[in-house]
């Protein structure tokens, strides 16, 4: 019996060294695979406002959050005439951008 218990004791500590060793892993790969994300990242901050403003609608989904950030952090910086007129030519770019991707689609379906 004490042989049982034993037996079933050293069992449980190697699944857990298992368990552990594999939870060790999986947080190493979606820490590298974070790594290489944040690495693939765009600095929008380099770019002109021309240059920024041309990006408008074109970007995959994994960009458009730090390129709206950085429209953001500029329309702050902006005094209201200048802010009215950047947003404007964003509007109006991005309308265009998404407009001739649409016109693409149509011309796939």
């Amino acid at each position: 019996m004490v042989k049982c218990q034993n037996l079933l004791s050293s069992c449980g500590k190697n699944l857990d060294n298992k368990g552990l060793g594999m939870r060790r892993s999986l947080a190493f790969y979606l820490l590298a695979l974070l790594g290489l994300q944040v690495l693939g990242a765009r600095d929008f901050s380099q770019l002109k406002n021309e240059e920024l403003l041309k990006l408008a609608g074109t970007l995959p989904s994994n960009e458009a959050i730090d390129y709206r950030m950085e429209v953001s952090k500029r329309l702050k910086t902006l005094n209201a005439e200048d802010a009215k007129k950047f947003r404007a030519n964003f509007s109006r770019i991005a309308r265009k951008n998404l407009s001739k991707m649409s016109e693409g689609f149509q011309k796939n379906a």
